[in-house]
């Protein structure tokens, strides 16, 4: 094991490209971190791809060369706003003729010399029209484009209407500081292996951590570039801000006596961030002029990304709750060894026993909408409030399949009606948990007709671990690698089609932003079922009469026009019939 925990899926679930852009292809040191040398690429990439825990492609099959190929032209262009279609196929023949250069003598040269001259090239076009100017006051809403341009004319009507919709950032968006040509190459290149496998700078990692813990150190406002440096559009009560009377509206100009004007609103924002504790100073402007104060950063929790009990019905002697559980953030991991740090299964145990402290907790409904994904082991500790010691997932790699159980506990601590809430961005650590409170008929699945269908677990590795024995001239960043699959109690894999739910309460939708961006995962097998013969047997005795108390909810009439929350806790209360439970 290469870290201590093990990461399932994340905030970073592959339905975005935050990551993704492009950079100077010379050696640089950028405020974000050193990027790799063409050895570290290929170092990095070799050990990934003999760890990776479902597949090692072979490096003589073209198909993997071209593959590699049209990543790195997305990574460097992900909004598919620069690089023409004729461009993008020069670099997959250059690739495939030099693929071998690249592999055995590390020659970059391949990818870094075609991205210097398109990416010149895509400047000069934009520059020949002065597009990089907005040109009215309207921001529409931007266009998402799959494909790269096929003629000049359709580039030029893409450029026009991304340009219009975010005018003032658009040459930082467009043209980032922060990544160079050998950073996307190292992304493509894990890219390839699957969809889920990265690489991070010190300063991606930084984020993505934040986001997986959903807490960060600062002084609790929320900023957006302006023309003077950075204004505060939100400031977070009895913040540091707050106390200091800072106010939404406010201009950030310097930060440590540093201008930001001349920054890039990553840079500018770079500068607020530190650790705990940590003094910094702001000149801000506003009204009245310009004034210093000077703060301490402090641990901010996003609230919105905490578990926490959204509404509770009281009716009679019946209690029924709604307990959202947004993501799976938890203890330790690379980011922290801190006992202290936030988890969301002993949130998700606090409000269970809070509400049980007030009254009898006869239905519970579990939100799991748009969780995103997390920390495996915290998964499974909430599995285990439900089921007690019993077989919670497999996890399977290229080796062995590890049966992992709630082990910890004998006995659930909530043993009443449970309805899991879910739509088509639930994805990972959140199927984990679905699958298990269904497939040993422990709950009611809600939702979209299906989950969206991650069914792989990843770590989080250090490049400096000196286990990894790499000799990196640039020795830092973190890697995010596929290591197995997982797969329900009943052997069945989310790959294949997602989670399906007992109650469709919506249709499942083609514009949907989960399916519209998911990437394609490696295809997996079912499994036979992770139980003996008798744990199976009672499973089937409990089925019959969830599927019958399912029909009758399904032939019952219901307002489908009333809020979808109100269907849910109706639903909820038919569920109370339940004996199995």
């Amino acid at each position: 094991m290469f870290c201590r925990r093990i990461l399932l899926g994340s905030l970073f679930i592959g339905l975005g490209v935050l990551f993704s852009g492009q950079g100077s292809g010379q050696k640089k040191e950028s405020v974000f971190g050193e990027a790799p040398s063409c050895s570290d690429v290929i170092q990095i990439f070799s050990w990934s791809r003999k760890n990776h825990g479902l597949t090692e492609p072979s490096l003589r099959d073209p198909g993997f060369a071209k593959k590699v190929a049209a990543l790195f032209a997305e990574k460097a262009d992900p909004h598919y706003i620069l690089f023409l279609e004729t461009e993008v196929n020069q670099l997959s023949q250059k690739v495939s003729k030099r693929w071998n250069s690249f592999v055995q003598k590390n020659e970059c040269g391949v990818f870094t010399s075609w991205f210097d001259e398109t990416l010149a090239m895509a400047k000069k076009r934009l520059d020949s029209r002065n597009a990089l100017k907005p040109k009215s006051a309207s921001t529409p809403a931007p266009v998402k484009y799959h494909s790269f341009a096929a003629t000049p004319q359709e580039l030029a009507q893409r450029q026009k209407a991304f340009l219009e919709s975010v005018p003032y950032e658009a040459k930082e968006i467009l043209f980032p500081d922060d990544l160079d040509s050998k950073t996307i190459l190292v992304k493509a290149l894990l890219g390839a292996l699957d969809p889920y496998s990265t690489y991070f700078s010190e300063s991606e990692f930084s984020d993505f951590y934040e986001e997986l813990s959903g807490k960060s150190a600062g002084v609790g406002i929320t900023v957006e570039k302006s023309f003077k440096g950075l204004q505060i559009t939100e400031v977070t009560a009895k913040s540091p801000a707050f106390l200091a009377g800072i106010k939404s509206g406010d201009q950030i100009v310097e930060v440590d006596g540093k201008s930001l004007s001349e920054l890039s609103f990553k840079q500018a924002a770079q500068l607020l961030k530190g650790e705990d504790e940590t003094e910094l100073e702001l000149t801000l402007e506003n009204q009245n002029g310009r004034s210093v104060k000077t703060l301490k950063r402090t641990t901010q929790v996003f609230e919105d990304k905490k578990v926490a009990t959204l509404q509770v019905k009281k009716e009679h002697d019946k209690q029924i709750a709604l307990i959202s559980v947004p993501s799976f953030y938890g203890r330790g991991g690379l980011g922290s060894e801190n006992e202290n740090e936030r988890s969301s299964a002993e949130d998700l145990r606090n409000q269970i026993e809070t509400l049980q402290e007030k009254g009898n907790l006869n239905a519970l409904i579990l939100d799991l909408r748009g969780n995103p994904g997390g920390y495996l082991e915290e998964a499974i500790t909430m599995a285990g409030f439900f089921l007690g010691p019993k077989a919670v997932v497999g996890i399977k790699d290229r080796e062995e399949l590890r049966t992992l159980k709630a082990d910890w506990t004998e006995k659930p601590i909530y043993t009443g009606s449970l309805i899991v809430w879910v739509d088509e961005e639930t994805a990972s650590a959140g199927e984990v948990l679905a699958a298990a409170l269904k497939d040993h008929q422990r709950a009611i699945l809600v939702g979209s007709p299906t989950t969206f269908g991650k069914g792989s677990v990843q770590k989080l590795i250090r490049l400096n671990d000196p286990f990894l024995n790499l000799k990196l001239e640039k020795n830092t960043g973190v890697i995010k690698l596929t290591t197995s699959a997982f797969f329900s109690p009943l052997g069945h894999s989310p790959v294949n089609g997602g989670v399906k739910t007992h109650i469709a309460l919506t249709e499942k939708s083609p514009q949907s932003v989960a399916h519209e961006m998911k990437p394609q995962g490696l295809k997996t097998k079912d499994l036979e079922p992770l139980m003996d013969s008798s744990q199976l047997k009672e499973i089937n005795d409990k089925a019959s009469e969830i599927q019958s108390l399912v029909a009758r909810i399904q032939n019952s009439e219901r307002d489908e026009e009333s809020a979808m929350v109100t269907q849910v806790f109706e639903i909820a209360d038919q569920v109370l019939e339940l004996k199995t439970f």
